[in-house]
């Protein structure tokens, strides 16, 4: 039952990883042009940093939480299992996005300031 819940979890996480990316990549291209002033190649180019930062993050975080010392007796704990742990790798990457806002924001009214 065990290695039924990881290979569910890693499939969910995998196709969630892949639909959030490409949300973030479409989404977030016209918020960096904005924050770089314009710069439509930096902004691409940021833009291809951020998501395959998301993407080796994400990655990282499924393969670190992968273990679980916990039995799994029944269909039902192997899907409260599975649930814990893709909210809590959503929970926690959703802060990091939105630190990584917090720091774009920052740095698009400093640079508007020195102009």
């Amino acid at each position: 039952m065990l290695t039924s819940v990881y290979a569910f979890y890693v499939v969910i996480s995998c196709l969630l990883t892949g639909w959030i990316a490409r949300t973030l990549f479409l989404s977030g291209r016209p918020c960096l042009v904005q924050v770089l002033h314009g710069r439509r190649e930096e902004a691409e180019a940021l833009n291809q940093l951020l998501v395959v930062g998301f993407l080796l993050l994400n990655a990282g975080f499924i393969g670190i939480t992968m273990r679980e010392a916990v039995l799994v007796p029944d269909l039902k704990a192997g899907i409260e299992l599975v649930s814990w742990k893709v909210g809590r790798t959503i929970t926690i990457l959703g802060l990091i996005h939105f630190g990584n806002l917090v720091g774009l924001c920052w740095l698009r009214d400093r640079w508007t300031m020195q102009k």
